[in-house]
């Protein structure tokens, strides 16, 4: 009797054992399912060496400095299709054909970008297209809290991780980045917003916009903080790095530029922003070059 019971004991606390062990790995996956995004971003900046530059190469390393993916700019030709698909990269070549849409194009899109965005949402219609927007943002600080849009109070990354899938992410920043560092400082900048905005929407086209210039009256009065040759310098950058598939280049400024590749002065009034009433060129332009294939 006292046999049998000492068997039961002992089944009993293998049994308890059991539980505690699933019990323990159900947790576990909970937890890590339901990881914050920051969490996951501040993962990706300790264990990735994005983009380092060689030669005329430039490699995407993982934490051991392992090659994962190698670009030649400004293609982009992907060399490894298993880890590129991984790195949500596309591996077909070839840009995409630029044509005209319409706005529920934008149903699906996010625009990314500093007061000039802010301006783009306040005084255009651009369907259902949501927006991260924020006065005087820099690229290096996109993802730094608590820069936050103006309306919806959302940080990139809590906009980024609402529960919806974007399919196209149009990026305008750089304005703010002119007075400080340099070009090689700023591109990297940019790339690295570009990874940590892929990490966390992975299926997204990402439209690069070239960073608008200032009028000619703005850059004689404020030179020391805005060239119109350091924003060409940039915007040629931007484009150079772009392979027409996986980030789209935009010449946006091209619509609103004088004889002299300045902003025309008539479309601002203050040299540095949009008058309410010239929006529509930067609407009609993204109307016009659009990846219609990207559905």
């Amino acid at each position: 009797m006292k046999r049998n019971q000492k068997k039961r004991l002992v089944i009993a606390i293998i049994i308890l054992m059991e539980l505690v062990l699933v019990t323990g790995l159900g947790i576990f996956y909970v937890i890590k399912k339901n990881e914050p995004a920051q969490s996951r971003l501040d993962d990706y900046n300790s264990s990735h060496k994005m983009y380092e530059m060689k030669d005329d190469k430039e490699k995407i390393l993982n934490s051991n400095g392992e090659k994962v993916v190698t670009v030649t700019r400004p293609d982009y030709n992907v060399v490894n299709s298993e880890t590129a698909s991984q790195s949500g990269v596309s591996t077909t070549y070839g840009p995409y054909p630029l044509t005209q849409v319409d706005t529920s194009y934008f149903d699906d899109a996010l625009f990314v970008g500093d007061s000039r965005t802010v301006g783009l949402r306040a005084y255009t219609d651009l369907g259902n297209a949501d927006f991260f927007a924020r006065t005087g943002i820099s690229t290096s600080a996109l993802f730094t809290y608590p820069a936050a849009d103006e309306e919806t109070g959302l940080t990139l990354t809590q906009t980024l991780t609402s529960g919806k899938t974007y399919k196209k992410i149009y990026i305008m920043l750089g304005v703010n980045d002119l007075s400080y560092g340099t070009l090689e400082t700023f591109i990297d900048e940019f790339k690295t917003a570009i990874d940590k905005i892929r990490l966390l929407q992975s299926e997204a086209v990402i439209y690069v916009e070239s960073i608008i210039g200032v009028t000619k009256g703005m850059e004689a009065s404020k030179s020391e903080k805005f060239s119109q040759t350091t924003i060409n310098e940039r915007n040629a950058a931007l484009e150079s790095i772009c392979d027409g598939r996986n980030l789209i280049y935009l010449d946006v400024a091209s619509a609103m530029k004088d004889s002299e590749g300045y902003l025309t002065q008539e479309f601002s009034a203050d040299g540095l922003h949009l008058n309410s009433d010239y929006y529509y060129l930067w609407t009609d332009y993204l109307l016009g070059h659009a990846a219609a294939e990207i559905k």
